[in-house]
């Protein structure tokens, strides 16, 4: 039994382990190039790395053809969801429906969808990073604050809340000034301006198999200030009140429905307003990040992504729980810092009852990402224990008091 990854980075590597769990052959496709290069601790796991660009159609098919007998090709990160449903339709092998890819990577028409479906009552609309400015209309319902985003990227890239007419225009002629990428794909400049949702955030993680919805996590997240939405932290386990567990699990498997992922994975973003009702912000049809996979593995012992290679190579899982506890990560920001010199107060944190692990990406002297978006992140800590509000006090702390000196 063989499978096929896509471009594996960040959650796409969760993969990876999975299918060594589970004896199964995989094959990674990649630029095998900067951020998209396969790291030789990976390469030892793996059954074959091909170099290809995921963006070569008929490169990806021959390949494909030269591994023989897969039974999935799986989506190593976001910007392989399409062409992972292209190749499986073109090989006979379970996908997304094609439908169902527009509304996963284009937020403006997952957005309509989801009106149309009496499932989002918020009000929305397109613009171009082309657009001629001074000529630019706000729909005369449209009230600011509002929230800007391209409408095909991940990871915050370029996500803003705006305040004013005045704040959009300049925001869209700053944007106008460069190009905006991520993993080497390039926007196609197409923003949704949306009103400002009001609320605590959530993700909901789960897998659709054997056409049946399994809601495997509600995942409470952490974000940092605004405008911006870094997320600064997702604590996994917890206990939320049951009335909004049941809400906002109904609700997820409604948008799942609605929108019609038929197979694999799913992670949607969503607030729960004061008034206890969820709106979605966004649905992926892949891997969560921000090790989330890890986390749900770690509180209950369920593995996200073995159920997503089961269900897609036709493999009776359990989703049972195995363990029961609460699981968190917390990221380190670079707060007005532009290089990595030293951390303070880390050995405290390692120290921590509930410490788990931790990370850290740079090195002394390393330029350091944007500070608005998951680029700003120069480490994490994982924490895993029994008491919820004590992980959630402790990942809270850790994002105040733990940055460069």
């Amino acid at each position: 039994m063989s499978i096929v990854v896509i471009d594996p980075v960040s959650s796409g590597i969760a993969y990876i382990h999975a299918a060594v769990e589970m004896e199964v052959d995989l094959h990674v496709l990649c630029l095998d190039e900067g951020e998209r290069k396969l790291s030789p601790k990976l390469r030892h796991l793996v059954k074959s790395v091909v170099k290809v660009d995921s963006r070569d159609i008929e490169s990806l098919i021959s390949a494909i053809e030269k591994i023989g007998d897969v039974q999935a090709i799986l989506p190593g990160s976001e910007y392989t969801v399409s062409v992972c449903a292209q190749l499986a339709k073109h090989f006979g092998l379970p996908g997304l429906n094609r439908d169902t890819v527009a509304f996963v990577r284009d937020k403006y028409a997952f957005r309509h969808k989801i009106k149309e479906q009496k499932l989002s009552h918020i009000r929305y609309f397109l613009i171009d990073i082309n657009t001629n400015l001074q000529a630019l209309n706000v729909p005369v319902e449209f009230d600011f604050p509002a929230v800007i985003k391209p409408v095909d990227m991940s990871g915050s890239t370029e996500v803003k809340r705006i305040d004013s007419f005045d704040e959009l225009v300049s925001f869209m002629q700053n944007l106008s000034q460069r190009e905006i990428s991520d993993l080497d794909y390039v926007s196609s400049g197409k923003f949704i301006v949306e009103e400002y949702i009001p609320g605590d955030e959530f993700s909901v993680e789960g897998v659709v198999i054997d056409d049946k919805i399994e809601i495997l996590s509600i995942t409470e997240k952490i974000l940092g200030e605004e405008p911006y939405f870094v997320e600064l932290g997702h604590i996994v386990g917890n206990q939320v009140c049951e009335t909004i567990s049941n809400r906002v699990s109904q609700y997820a498997k409604f948008i799942v429905q609605a929108i019609g992922i038929n197979i694999g994975p799913f992670h949607l973003e969503l607030r729960v307003r004061p008034d206890g009702q969820p709106v979605a912000i966004e649905i992926a049809a892949r891997m969560p990040g921000d090790k989330i996979v890890e986390l749900i593995k770690q509180s209950s012992g369920i593995d996200l992504a073995q159920m997503t290679i089961a269900a897609y190579v036709n493999k009776k899982m359990s989703k049972e729980p195995c363990s029961n506890g609460i699981s968190a990560i917390s990221f380190i920001s670079r707060g007005i810092k532009e290089r990595f010199t030293e951390l303070n107060s880390i050995d405290k944190y390692k120290n921590h009852k509930y410490f788990k692990n931790c990370e850290i990406y740079f090195n002394h002297g390393d330029i350091l990402g944007s500070h608005q978006d998951w680029t700003s992140r120069i480490g994490h800590f994982i924490f895993f224990g029994d008491n919820y509000h004590e992980i959630k006090d402790v990942v809270y702390e850790l994002n105040r008091e733990v940055g460069l000196i």
